[in-house]
């Protein structure tokens, strides 16, 4: 038997119990990594000594084949390309883009956690998902001792001015079972966020820069694509800067093949976003008694859908 998962609401009750579907069915192996795991081999990769910190970029400036990145203590650096990988605020977007206005809120605050040593909380369970009015929670193992979990929830439900990740958890878990309690309550690495939108921009980049990850393409959390996309979006273009290619024609490349694929994610990130975030209790009952229902082949077409956008670009490289 493969790993099973269940769908709950926040009191405990099952709405659905099932086998999660095979490799094949989804279009390739899917796979829950703790961001230490991925950091610490992207740094070991690359070297200690690759990385300098605290450094706030505030724009550039470009002249032939070099580009001058520059920072807001004053310091400015050459280099041949510049990849804009700093997020949904992004500094290099903006000079790119500069009559575009500042991101939206979403309308959902997320808490996301991380926790080593609960996983007898979950029992034989490989995730479980949260459904409630304005609420969607999901925890999954991440590795061989750890969960990886989040709360996402309508702004409505959160109290004025709270905004502290432990006090929030704390505040909504009374609505929660025991498995949710049990875990939360054990964590210590938790982070909370407004979540906030973007529009697709018409182009990421300009001769010798381009935008890379949330900075090209911020996507709700709702799709589970955010990191897996910008890793995407570095092998695409690492592969294609690779040897002597012409830099500016290899940036265009990138961006030509990754736009329309994230773009499809982005949106599909909203309409899951507004399905999860449900407030009105006709919606949610329907929405529950949907999940009751459904066939576990509707999910494997869903998950089949994601997985392949996904990995299309790392396999056509």
């Amino acid at each position: 038997m493969g790993a099973i998962g269940e769908v709950r609401k926040p009191n405990g009750a099952v709405l659905k119990r099932a086998e999660f579907p095979p490799e094949e069915a989804l279009g390739g192996r899917m796979v829950v990594a703790l961001r230490p795991a991925v950091h610490g081999a992207l740094l070991e990769a690359v070297g200690a000594e690759s990385i300098v910190l605290e450094r706030e970029a505030t724009g550039f400036a470009a002249a032939g084949d070099r580009v001058e990145l520059q920072f807001a203590n004053g310091e400015r650096v050459e280099g041949d390309v510049l990849i804009g990988a700093d997020g949904a605020y992004s500094a290099i977007r903006r000079a790119l883009h500069p009559d575009e206005p500042p991101p939206r809120s979403s309308g959902i605050i997320a808490v996301r956690g991380a926790v080593h040593g609960a996983q007898r909380h979950l029992g034989d369970l490989a995730g479980v998902i949260y459904l409630g009015r304005g609420i969607e929670s999901t925890f999954a193992r991440a590795s061989a001792t750890g969960i990886y979990w989040y709360l996402s929830l309508a702004q409505s439900l959160v109290p004025e001015g709270l905004r502290d990740a432990a006090a929030l958890v704390a505040h909504m878990a009374t609505q929660f079972d025991a498995t949710f309690r049990a875990i939360t309550s054990t964590t210590e690495e938790r982070r909370l966020d407004e979540l906030v939108d973007r529009d697709p921009i018409p182009f990421w980049g300009l001769g010798r820069v381009t935008l890379l990850g949330d900075a090209a393409h911020p996507l709700l959390p709702h799709t589970g694509q955010g990191a897996a996309q910008a890793i995407v979006d570095a092998v695409t273009l690492g592969r294609l800067l690779a040897g002597d290619a012409a830099i500016e024609s290899a940036l265009r490349s990138y961006e030509q093949q990754r736009r329309a694929r994230t773009t499809a994610l982005l949106r599909q990130g909203r309409r899951t976003a507004a399905l999860m975030s449900l407030t009105n209790p006709i919606g949610c009952a329907i929405r529950d008694g949907l999940v009751r229902i459904a066939p576990m082949t509707s999910l494997v077409k869903i998950l089949a859908t994601i997985n392949r956008r996904a990995g299309t670009d790392v396999r056509r490289g």
